[in-house]
């Protein structure tokens, strides 16, 4: 999966992280989800009681071999930025 988007909305993305579980007994809730739909970005977090939610527009000029999908971002490596 490959996206392009700006710093600033790269920076929004990550802020949604305040979101996220710090529960350790639930380590799934400690991870951004990000999903690439055709010429967008969906991010989802939770700590179980609310769910944030972000959208950004990406570059649409697209490789034909990349395809959409899912990936992950921990906390760690969040914060690691």
């Amino acid at each position: 999966m490959y996206a392009n988007i700006t710093a600033k909305e790269l920076q929004s993305l990550m802020s949604l992280h305040v979101f996220s579980g710090t529960d350790k007994v639930t380590p799934i809730l400690q991870y951004l989800q990000i999903t690439r739909s055709d010429d967008q970005l969906t991010v989802l977090t939770t700590d179980r009681y609310c769910l944030a939610r972000g959208v950004y527009a990406v570059d649409t000029i697209r490789d034909p071999d990349d395809t959409d999908g899912t990936v992950y971002l921990s906390l760690d490596t969040i914060k690691s930025f």
